[in-house]
């Protein structure tokens, strides 16, 4: 399991902020299939316009989503989504750090500060019909940081708060990744204590 990016400290990101669209982004995460680099391609893909994400979805993304917030949370909506109308990728880039994203657009915090994100991953492989796949299997949870202490830049970990997720990357037949699976957990924003990887999602 690898760890992807955690996050920098709240005093560093105060309003106004702005998503780090990269022009190039596209052609980077290409390049980083071709390298097998899954971490530079996640970030490149986070960095990229929405409307080019697409092309890194796969034709139908199985969207997930249990909210517990309810009486009944515990049931999963399910919705089988064409990858050219899926808008509900969780990530985006701010300051070169992963932050949750909504509708395209890193999501802020009542004060304005970016929800930041710790992502990891696991690499496995699976085979669909007559052929393997290189499945990657991303978990991401939003987190608080506490004010930056002994000199450092940035603030420890204090815990997670609302949504939690898992991403389903397979690379087949295709020359990169391709979203298939989109999962998320919908919390209420009190402060419980960091999960690790892939206990954020079943």
């Amino acid at each position: 399991m690898a760890v992807l990016l955690a996050g920098i400290a709240l005093a560093a990101a105060t309003p106004p902020f702005r998503a780090d669209i990269e022009p190039q982004a596209i052609t980077a995460a290409q390049a980083a299939c071709k390298n097998s680099d899954f971490d530079s391609f996640l970030a490149h893909l986070a960095s990229a316009p929405p409307a080019a994400q697409r092309a890194f979805f796969a034709r139908k993304v199985t969207m997930t989503t249990v909210d517990r917030r309810k009486s009944d949370g515990k049931r999963p909506q399910v919705r089988h989504i064409a990858g050219q109308r899926f808008t509900a990728f969780p990530l985006a880039m701010v300051n070169r750090h992963l932050v949750y994203a909504q509708g395209g657009k890193p999501a802020a915090d009542s004060d304005g500060t970016p929800q930041f994100v710790r992502v990891t991953h696991r690499h496995q492989t699976a085979t669909l019909t007559d052929y393997p796949v290189h499945i990657v299997n991303v978990s991401w949870e939003k987190i608080r940081y506490g004010p930056p202490v002994d000199g450092r830049y940035e603030g420890e970990i204090i815990g997670s708060y609302g949504s939690s997720g898992r991403l389903l990357f397979a690379n087949g037949r295709s020359n990169c990744w391709e979203l298939i699976d989109s999962y998320t957990t919908l919390q209420t924003d009190t402060l419980r204590p960091s999960t690790t990887g892939n206990d954020l999602a079943p």
